[in-house]
C-alpha cells in the first residue's frame, strides 16, 4: 500500500515539474514575441527625416 502511495506522489511530482518547465517555456517565448512586436511597431513608428 506504502509504495502505491509512493509511486502515486512520485508520478504527481513528476508531472506538476514538468508541467512547471513547459509554462516557464511559453511564458518565455511568449515575452520574447511580445518584446519583437514592440520592437517592429516602435521602428514603423519612426517617420523619416523630411528636412533638406
Amino acid at each position: 500500500m506504502f509504495g502505491l502511495l509512493a509511486g502515486a506522489w512520485g508520478y504527481s511530482a513528476y508531472k506538476g515539474f514538468t508541467w512547471t518547465s513547459e509554462c516557464r517555456r511559453r511564458q518565455a517565448l511568449s515575452e520574447e514575441a511580445i518584446a519583437d512586436h514592440l520592437r517592429t511597431l516602435a521602428r514603423s513608428a519612426q517617420t523619416p527625416d523630411d528636412s533638406p
